[in-house]
Order: C-alpha cells, then sequence, then structure tokens
C-alpha cells in the first residue's frame, strides 16, 4: 500500500511500534497477546527496517523520499499522568467497548481483555495525532482490523489540533484513514506478523511460493479477492497466477522460488 501511495505523488512514513510493541493491539486476537521484551521489539524494528528499505524509494533527492519513524521517540517520554490528562479525557469507555477489536474480546471469546492492551487504541491514536503535527501527516494506512484505531485518531486530531488552532487545516478534519482488506487464512484468520504461517518479506524466504500455496487453499469466492486487494487483473492461467504472486514480492522473493512455484496446483484452473 506504501509503495502504491509513493508512486502516485505522496510521501509515506513506515512507523516502527518501539512503544506500542511493548503493549500488544488487541485487533482480530482472540486473546492476549504474548509481551515482547525491549530487546525483541528493537530486534524485530531492525528487521522491519531492512524490508522497508526494499520496498520503498528512501533517495532524499526525490520529493515522495519515505521516511521511517519510531513512536518510542515520542511515547516513551510521555507520564502515565500526563497521558490521562491530556489524552485520556478525549476517549470515551462507551465508545471504546464498542469497537471490534474490544467488543469481540468482551462478548465473543473466552479470554477477555486485559487494560494494557484496552489502552492500545488510544496509543495509536496519538501516534496519529503527534505524526499530524510534526509532519504533516494527513493520511493513515492499514489492515481492515485496524479501522476503530485509525478512526480513534482521526477524531482525536479533531478534536485537539481545532481547539488549538482553529485556523489550520487540520481544525476543518483534514485528517483520513484508508483500510486494505486483509489476505487471510482459509479458515478466515488473520495472517499477521504474530501469528502461525505469517508471510515475511524476506529475501531467505520464498514468498511467492507461500503466497501461491495460501491461494490454493481458499474457495473459489476468496480467490476472485486476491487480485483486486493487490490492483492485478485476475489471472486466467498458471503463468498468470505466478505473475501475481511472484511480481508482487520481486523486490524480496529468493532466485529458486520461481522454480518451485510451478510444482504447486493452480489456483485459479476449472474456469474459477
Amino acid at each position: 500500500m506504501l509503495a502504491h501511495w509513493q508512486r502516485a505523488g505522496h510521501r509515506p512514513l513506515a512507523l516502527m511500534g518501539g512503544a506500542t510493541g511493548l503493549i500488544g493491539d488487541p485487533s482480530g486476537k482472540s486473546e492476549e497477546r504474548k509481551l515482547l521484551g525491549r530487546d525483541e521489539v528493537e530486534a524485530n524494528i531492525a528487521n522491519y527496517q531492512t524490508t522497508f528499505e526494499r520496498l520503498l524509494d528512501f533517495d532524499p533527492r526525490h520529493r515522495t523520499r519515505a521516511g521511517i519513524v519510531n513512536n518510542h521517540d515520542w511515547l516513551g517520554g510521555i507520564g502515565y499522568i500526563q497521558m490521562l490528562r491530556d489524552v485520556g479525557k478525549h476517549f470515551s469507555v462507551n465508545m471504546m467497548i464498542q469497537k471490534e477489536s474490544v467488543s469481540a474480546r468482551l462478548t465473543e471469546r473466552e479470554q477477555g481483555i486485559s487494560y494494557t492492551e484496552f489502552s492500545y487504541m488510544i496509543l495509536q491514536a496519538y501516534d496519529f495525532l503527534h505524526l499530524n503535527r510534526t509532519m504533516e501527516c494527513t493520511v493513515q494506512i492499514g489492515g481492515s482490523d485496524q479501522y476503530g484505531n485509525i478512526v480513534a485518531g482521526i477524531d482525536l486530531i479533531r478534536r485537539l489540533v481545532g481547539r488549538e488552532d482553529p485556523q489550520s487545516p487540520d481544525a476543518d478534519g483534514r485528517a483520513y484513514g484508508v483500510t486494505n482488506p486483509l489476505v487471510t487464512k482459509s479458515d478466515g484468520g488473520k495472517i499477521g506478523k504474530s501469528e502461525k504461517g505469517a508471510i515475511w518479506l524476506d529475501p531467505d524466504e520464498d514468498v511467492a511460493l507461500r503466497l501461491l500455496s495460501i491461494l490454493a487453499e481458499h474457495d473459489r469466492c476468496r480467490r476472485r479477492q486476491v487480485p483486486q486487494m493487490v490492483h492485478i487483473r485476475k489471472p486466467r492461467t498458471h503463468r498468470g497466477t505466478r505473475t501475481l504472486c511472484s511480481g508482487g514480492t520481486a523486490g524480496s522473493r529468493s532466485s529458486a522460488c520461481t522454480r518451485r512455484i510451478d510444482d504447486l496446483p493452480d489456483p485459479w484452473r476449472d474456469g474459477v
């Protein structure tokens, strides 16, 4: 998504969760996340940065050059009392428990939600506010499971920026959110960083091969949606299927991957 927006003339900012990674996002989760240590989070960030550097243009000579920011730089220095007074008072608990990421854990699943994960929405909303104020970031992009968190950030910007500077363009709500449908596993479960079977954009892994394997497991209805998610025409042949899987991962796949894709069944066969 960020690469598409950069090609369209926008400047993408890849947000690293140096602080929020220590908390854990409840979105799309049926149980409490395992808390990561600071060293683990920093190691993950280093890997993510390497991946983004392959996929985005960071050339300082270009107007649309990408940037990488770490939310620990601003969240790490905020005290608990300050966060409650300056940010927390703008969030209604009634509103927060209606968000899917929270309500599902409260009503549909056996395990509840801790105050730690419940507070995640506030931190992500503050990230959007901070980047809006300091880097003129007006659009937040994420998976469809992030809809509630993104809307919370938009509301916070409208409340605080509009009050502090009524003449600001953001006072009229110049903050937006864009979500992208998730490519899920065959059982409908989320393919996330902490989930089994996650696809990593790593040159040491056969990314396209694993993506094709997942598509082969999906039913016909879901397979028709995948090309639309990545803005590619639905392939009519096995060769087209290979193009879909390997073309979108060209910057990260291993050289041996393409040779092994032919051994897999074609998920678009039989007239699908």
